[in-house]
């Protein structure tokens, strides 16, 4: 009997309206929801992670490629203008 009056024993509890249940279900439902939503949000997915690598190589490919053209541009130009100096050097000699 000494057990049965111990002070952790189980009391019974009065039953809950079911639309309080069920309301505190839906938030709990809802509160889950997010904090999935937040977890998935966090971390990239591995093919994110890829296509965010590729996106750099391409980035830097490019910028060498308009380093490259704009080296050949100026080149080109010296090369113009010193040939018409020089046509212009030989025409006034004549």
């Amino acid at each position: 009997m000494i057990l049965l009056k111990a002070p952790f024993s189980y009391s019974k509890i009065a039953k809950e309206d079911p639309e309080e249940v069920r309301h505190r279900k839906a938030l709990y439902l809802i509160y889950k929801i997010l904090e999935e939503s937040d977890s998935i949000t966090k971390r990239p997915t591995p093919w994110t992670r890829k296509a965010s690598k590729i996106r750099v190589k391409v980035g830097k490919r490019m910028k060498r490629i308009r380093v490259f053209v704009r080296r050949i541009r100026v080149w080109m130009y010296k090369r113009v203008v010193k040939y018409i100096n020089h046509v212009n050097k030989v025409c006034l000699r004549i």
